[in-house]
């Protein structure tokens, strides 16, 4: 496909992201599909500095002033405060007490618990997803793979990094929802922010057309009702993300020592 081709694919998808209310008033990636103009103060705070840092504008141990951020956003510091408390609640930050907060440091444990329930979390999913999938969503999957880079390498581009970042986790967000249980959802979607700031922080999706491949994969496996299948891809798939966070994170010695995350099916 033409550079020409594929840049102009990005603009489009960038301004129907937009379009649906997937980016906010400043310009970042936002994880609700709730228009910002239905939003309290406190929510379109809480909503740019939350995007902020999954986007990895806000690095671990980076120093955060209530007073500051109130006059950034121009408001008073009281939603500024309701909003910060509730990125603390998320794990997003920490409060020092009589310093102010900080942005959450990144704990090699904590990344590998998180890989662990998302391997748990999806697996379910998919299973359910398999049964209860529409043909619709199916269709809006599909929707969702986009196009490998022109030079088959790595996406380095920040634009474009966010763009497949986040039709990635749309696609996980969809089949989550597709489960049809709204908590196994919702639960996906919070480790799949909390990784994502990982993700867009420390390295660039290092092989779009093997995400693609897997996604098809999985779509079949779902339109075919194969519960077993799409929990066995699901689990591969997520291997390959441990794998390679973790490399990106601490090198190959720190794969080794976190220990491998086994497939159910080869479990047996």
């Amino acid at each position: 496909m033409p550079l020409t081709r594929t840049n102009n694919i990005f603009k489009i998808y960038h301004k129907y992201i937009r379009w649906r209310g997937l980016l906010n008033p400043w310009g970042m990636m936002v994880a609700t599909r709730i228009p910002l103009s239905g939003l309290s103060i406190k929510a379109r705070v809480y909503d740019s500095l939350k995007n902020d840092l999954i986007a990895g504008k806000l690095r671990p141990g980076e120093f955060l002033q209530e007073k500051k951020l109130a006059e950034r956003f121009g408001v008073s510091k009281t939603p500024t405060r309701e909003a910060l408390a509730e990125l603390v609640k998320d794990g997003f930050i920490q409060l020092i007490p009589r310093k102010g907060y900080w942005v959450t440091p990144v704990d090699p444990q904590d990344v590998k618990d998180k890989i662990e329930l998302r391997v748990i979390l999806e697996g379910a999913a998919v299973e359910l997803a398999a049964n209860r999938i529409s043909a619709a969503e199916l269709e809006a999957l599909e929707g969702l793979i986009l196009p490998q880079p022109p030079d088959g390498g790595p996406v380095v581009d920040r634009e474009q990094l966010e763009a497949y970042s986040h039709a990635n986790n749309e696609f996980h967000r969809m089949v989550a929802s597709a489960s049809g249980n709204l908590s196994l959802a919702k639960a996906i979607t919070k480790v799949l922010e909390e990784l994502t700031r990982l993700i867009l922080l420390y390295y660039s999706l290092p092989s779009i057309e093997e995400t693609a491949h897997d996604h098809l994969e999985l779509i079949e496996a779902l339109r075919r009702r194969d519960a077993k299948r799409a929990r066995t891809l699901i689990e591969r798939h997520l291997g390959v993300t441990r794998e390679r966070l973790l490399g990106a994170l601490w090198g190959e010695t720190a794969v080794a020592r976190a220990g491998a995350v086994v497939p159910a099916e080869a479990a047996r």
